[in-house]
């Protein structure tokens, strides 16, 4: 089974804890009135700003896209090979023809195969290139959860916290001793003073270098992911802008041959007024197949007792060879 595509609220949920860790540490020093320009729903809102983002849907696109042009591309090989064999079972005015239209189709529908490859490998690195950000934003702001200060871990910092608000789950006087050391006079000091003092002057600057961090790891992430939504709509536009002249050519010259692995010969009779498949109005796919298997194919002679019957003939082989063909 296929493993579904990351969604961008998976991947920032990740860096939650460390952001719900800061979060927590600017409440607490409100609450002791060491306030900061920080404000806790503009942190959250920053970290946040790309969970809107439909990563899936994005993979989706791609995956549609490169399997629309694996179908063409085996489309058009079909009617690559159908002129091969027109090349050699048949020759003539009609032929020279069915050859030169059938080779611009082969030409048009290489030229979208590319298209629409080149659009499916944009959408899949522009997936990958905002993973790969957000993932480093949410690696970033995870680090803090456990990030100590001063040496002190997690649980030591809240109990120094606590101290300083004069509450009952302060350090006891063998902590105190351990952390804060002995009084410089012998005296025994303050526990909520000594508290304070380390919040003050350990705590309040490392809360502010980690916003700092949250910060920038937002700034940075933004700028990646605009970045590359930017170079998606410009090579998408480039894309859109190469098919589309592709496909409205009225007369783009002699038709050059269409190759993959090789070169693929074209007749003499390449014309430059080329243009889509010739139309058969009125006729079915049933009627054609029994049309042009009712004889040979007759190339058109000029000492031809009726040459407008001859001509006639040529048309209509003309029309039956490209229905074959069938559309891209």
């Amino acid at each position: 089974m296929k493993t579904p595509p990351e969604s961008a609220d998976d991947i920032l949920d990740a860096g939650a804890p460390g952001l719900a860790r800061l979060t927590d540490l600017v409440q607490s020093l409100h609450a002791l009135g060491l306030g900061s320009e920080c404000c806790v729903a503009d942190v959250r809102a920053r970290y946040d700003e790309e969970r809107a983002l439909s990563l899936p849907a994005l993979a989706d696109d791609a995956a549609t896209t490169r399997s629309l042009a694996t179908s063409l591309g085996r489309r058009t090989d079909e009617q690559r090979n159908l002129l091969l064999q027109l090349d050699e079972s048949w020759d003539g005015s009609a032929a020279d023809r069915a050859r030169a239209e059938l080779t611009s189709t082969v030409r048009a529908g290489v030229a979208l195969c590319t298209s629409l490859t080149d659009l499916a490998v944009a959408l899949e690195s522009a997936a990958t290139a905002i993973v790969a950000a957000l993932r480093e934003k949410a690696r970033v702001v995870g680090d803090l959860a456990e990030r100590t200060v001063d040496g002190r871990t997690r649980d030591e910092i809240d109990t120094i916290v606590a101290g300083a608000s004069g509450g009952p789950h302060g350090p006891t006087p063998e902590e105190q001793a351990r952390w804060f050391g002995d009084s410089p006079d012998g005296d025994v000091a303050d526990p909520a003073a000594e508290c304070r003092r380390w919040v003050e002057q350990r705590l309040v600057p490392a809360v502010r270098d980690a916003v700092d961090v949250v910060l920038g790891a937002c700034e940075e992430a933004g700028h990646r992911i605009a970045g590359t939504v930017t170079d998606l709509a410009t090579t998408t536009e480039r894309i859109t802008e190469g098919a589309e002249a592709v496909a409205g050519m009225p007369g783009a010259g002699p038709v050059a041959p269409v190759v993959d692995d090789g070169t693929m010969p074209h007749g003499p009779g390449d014309r430059r007024d080329q243009g889509a498949l010739l139309p058969v109005p009125g006729v079915r796919p049933g009627e054609r197949r029994r049309e042009h298997a009712s004889g040979p194919v007759r190339p058109q002679d000029e000492n031809d007792e009726d040459k407008k019957d001859g001509r006639e003939n040529d048309e209509r082989d003309v029309d039956v060879v490209l229905a074959e063909a069938g559309p891209l």
